[in-house]
């Protein structure tokens, strides 16, 4: 049995989807939104590293971590074309490439998870307590979300430590 699951941090996305659908117009949803997604990317690279074989024991220490989870991720190799017999293996930084678009203006999934770096608010406990944080827009960081999880998916069997 797994320490982190996939469909786990696949359901807070789409909790935190379910909210954001019912309107964004208060603080608590904003930060319910934002708090979900950003748990849902933190379960969802666990669940990656894990299933690309990094010991438990190593992806544990990084607790809430996203910039550290993120650096995990880059030394991991995924197959270029899963489900191919004839294929590459490349680097799973390709992660952090991964754009999604809001209003017409393309952001990358790491941009969205190194976000503290250039003074969001730091997960979980500047999400969870005190005052309104300062991200992202929730909408994005849902669609981050979302991004890893079906990122995460897709080379879900195909992924390695290099």
């Amino acid at each position: 049995m797994t320490a982190y699951d996939i469909k786990f941090a696949k359901r807070f996305a789409q909790v935190a989807q379910a909210t954001a659908e019912g309107g964004l117009a208060d603080v608590e949803g904003r930060r319910v939104v934002l708090y979900l997604s950003r748990l849902s990317i933190e379960l969802a690279i666990k669940a990656f590293l894990e299933n690309a074989g990094v010991a438990i024991s190593k992806i544990r220490p990084l607790s809430h971590k996203l910039t550290a989870l993120l650096k995990e991720v880059d030394k991991c190799q995924v197959k270029s074309e899963p489900f191919s017999d004839v294929c590459d293996w490349v680097s799973a930084a390709r992660l952090r490439a991964i754009t999604i678009e809001f209003h017409g203006i393309h952001i990358s999934v790491g941009s969205v998870i190194d976000a503290e770096a250039v003074g969001a608010s730091v997960y979980p406990n500047e999400i969870r307590y005190g005052q309104a944080p300062d991200d992202f827009p929730p909408e994005v960081v849902l669609l981050a979300a979302m991004a890893v999880c079906e990122w995460v998916e897709k080379h879900w069997g195909f992924a390695r430590r290099h």
